[in-house]
């Protein structure tokens, strides 16, 4: 249950209406217009600042509602020891929640804890859709433990009610496949690997880029190297087995600095996510 203290995500925002734009091309002598209604700005009305330019049909759905609905959903399916994290970004264009939970654990080795968790988005400026995503908390260095993509995700459009139910569907399917999870982490943890297959595998998948040429390298070669010496750094206590390069991958994913660090890290979770659905992933053995 989250506390009344007033949070960073609690700011109010207007729609506000930009004025319609005319100008002349004197090249070609035509006028161009932007209907008024075609263009609104979202404005975080108490310090001024444009969120987001969207289109006439967009409907903000502030962070407070996310948060709230988020919460009601868990709270309704009757799990209570949690702890949770929400951060905003970029002035409250962007939010970020978790919610981990203490006593939904699965131990794929010995001493290798993971809790369950679910992650929630929202944005002011359509760059992150209202998500939901459960995953797990690993605790041994606080990786991401991200799942393939859309096992466990439901997005809604900002121009429709958000229904509390399918979020509480969600999280109670979530937690049936997490728990499911731990089965395939522990066979990973058994399955060894080459390093030569390790880096095949990188380059076809999560750093594999267009070719745009004959002689260009088909794969991004400083994301290759980072990603070996990350699944060098994970074998050492987990031996040069899928499970090591699966927390190689996460941990690349999750741990990113700067000022733009949390939207890296949506973006590389997103690419693990789609390379751990592959079926380079699925086929990949020693």
């Amino acid at each position: 249950m989250l506390d009344d203290i007033k949070k960073d995500y609690e700011f109010p925002t207007e729609m506000v209406e930009l004025e319609a734009i005319n100008r002349t091309d004197h090249f070609q002598n035509k006028n161009y217009s932007v209907p008024t209604d075609m263009a609104r700005a979202c404005v975080r009305t108490d310090t001024g600042q444009v969120l987001g330019i969207h289109g006439s049909k967009y409907k903000p759905i502030a962070h407070k509602s996310v948060v709230d609905k988020v919460m009601q959903g868990v709270e309704k399916t009757g799990m209570f020891d949690y702890k949770t994290d929400i951060k905003v970004y970029e002035g409250g264009a962007k939010m970020r929640g978790s919610v981990t939970f203490e006593n939904l654990v699965i131990e794929p080795q010995k001493d290798d804890i993971i809790k369950f968790r679910i992650n929630f988005f929202n944005s002011y400026d359509q760059s992150w859709a209202f998500a939901t995503i459960c995953d797990g908390l690993r605790l041994w260095c606080m990786n991401g433990c991200t799942t393939p993509v859309n096992a466990s995700t439901l997005r809604f459009k900002h121009t429709t009610n958000v229904n509390i139910q399918s979020i509480t569907d969600r999280v109670k399917s979530g937690v049936d496949f997490f728990m499911d999870s731990g089965m395939d982490y522990s066979q990973w943890a058994h399955i060894k690997l080459h390093p030569h297959s390790v880096q095949r595998f990188l380059e076809q998948t999560l750093c594999k880029t267009f070719k745009r040429s004959s002689n260009s390298i088909p794969y991004n070669v400083t994301r290759t190297e980072t990603l070996l010496e990350g699944f060098d750094r994970e074998a050492r206590t987990l031996g040069r087995t899928k499970w090591a390069l699966y927390n190689a991958m996460t941990y690349w994913s999750t741990h990113t600095d700067g000022q733009r660090g949390h939207a890296i890290r949506k973006r590389r979770e997103d690419e693990v996510a789609k390379t751990l659905g592959s079926k380079q992933w699925q086929e990949l053995v020693a």
